[in-house]
């Protein structure tokens, strides 16, 4: 669960998101038809307010969001940085209300409906291309890693643990604009977190695979913040043990070719 900690425009948020199966299926069930690829109902309203943003994975068959601009919505049906947004993709504050044709729905089934949504509700139109681009490395600083807590198996993230897989399973995360805290995380999760802070690719190659905990405090990244923390790289490297280093490389983008203010109901 990613929560803001002010009503500022525009948001940044980070954000995260069963399977079931039966040993015993009647015959009918054993060509199973597609997963629904809607939402079974959804609301959409313009949240003009200063109330906080929320936004979290789907519970329980539902989906609620509050005042979130567009572009993190999008993010959730795309996962690539987005192009060609007009301005108030960025800004302007929604709140969607939505039910899932059923609760044990996948990530990948919540990142469809999300789509088919916003095509629908926003009369979205998107592309995807490749360009070139500066990315990141996270790799072990020089005096070595310094993960707190750090064990060698990985947690779970991105879908909800079977139950004998419970405590493998990721910690909430918690993002604001100068820290990101969680008690138990995967490098592969923390380094798609660092991507959306940065708004550039980040590649892991620090070698660890297992999980750790981080409670990493540094200054915002605004770069007209007077602030006596440290940067986040100098945060990574004093407080994690890790650093960030540049290089050429290439990054898949969204671009936007059409959206629209949706009718509200």
């Amino acid at each position: 669960m990613i929560q803001a900690t002010h009503a500022g425009k525009p948001k940044k948020l980070s954000a995260t998101l069963l399977l079931a199966a039966s040993l015993i299926l009647p015959a009918s069930a054993l060509t199973q038809a597609p997963a629904p690829q809607q939402f079974e109902v959804a609301s959409i309203k313009r949240n003009r307010s200063d109330s906080r943003p929320w936004l979290a994975p789907p519970v329980a068959g539902r989906y609620t969001a509050t005042n979130i601009p567009l572009k993190l919505f999008i993010a959730a049906g795309w996962p690539l940085k987005l192009v060609g947004a007009p301005s108030w993709v960025l800004t302007d504050g929604y709140d969607i209300s939505a039910i899932l044709p059923r609760p044990d729905a996948s990530p990948d089934d919540f990142r469809q409906m999300m789509q088919n949504l916003l095509k629908d509700r926003f009369a979205l139109k998107v592309h995807t291309e490749t360009r070139e681009a500066q990315v990141y490395v996270l790799l072990p600083a020089k005096t070595g890693l310094k993960l707190p807590d750090a064990i060698p198996e990985p947690c779970i993230s991105g879908r909800k643990p079977t139950e004998a897989e419970a405590q493998a399973g990721c910690a909430a995360m918690n993002v604001t604009p100068e820290s990101i805290t969680n008690q138990k995380i995967s490098m592969e999760w923390f380094t798609t977190v660092l991507a959306g802070m940065l708004g550039r690719p980040v590649r892991n190659e620090t070698g660890f695979t297992g999980s750790f905990k981080v409670n990493l405090d540094f200054a915002p990244l605004a770069p007209d913040t007077t602030s006596p923390k440290p940067s986040l790289f100098e945060a990574l490297e004093q407080q994690l043990g890790l650093r960030l280093v540049t290089q050429k490389g290439t990054e898949e983008v969204l671009v936007i070719d059409h959206v629209e203010r949706p009718t509200e109901n």
